[in-house]
């Protein structure tokens, strides 16, 4: 147990920048985004999703990448993996949109923030698993 959290902080300190970079500029752009569009919630919501469809984005660029990069075994429980969490996505996203609909705007800036944080996780996980199959070649 103790090898494998050294070998996590390991990764962590020397790959980090990597994903670092990408997560890094989505959530600069972010902060900006909302910094000057802060008079309603549902502009600083736009800046929500704005950034959920660029981790999106970069969720399937890693995924193109983990494919080729990865013994097929390694990709398939990946691949199995992702299904899962999008499952999950759809469910979480189905009762946000419910919400948002039977409570009017309000929470609006609310959901886009579960919603954002939820594919920036996702995005996070996948760059250290990356970095983890790749460190094991």
């Amino acid at each position: 147990m103790k090898k494998y959290i050294v070998i996590m902080c390991m990764l962590f300190l020397f790959n980090y920048p990597v994903g670092a970079n990408v997560l890094s500029s989505i959530e600069l752009e972010r902060e900006r985004c909302l910094e000057e569009n802060f008079q309603s919630d549902y502009t600083m919501s736009q800046c929500n999703y704005s950034a959920t469809e660029k981790c999106e984005v970069e969720i399937i660029k890693l995924l193109n990448k983990m494919q080729k990069n990865n013994k097929k075994n390694d990709f398939s429980r990946i691949l199995k993996a992702q299904k899962k969490w999008e499952n999950y996505i759809k469910i979480s996203d189905s009762i946000l949109n419910n919400l948002e609909n039977k409570y009017s705007l309000e929470n609006q800036l609310l959901y886009s923030n579960i919603k954002y944080s939820n594919y920036k996780g996702r995005l996070s996980e996948l760059f250290v698993i990356d970095e983890i199959l790749s460190n094991q070649k």
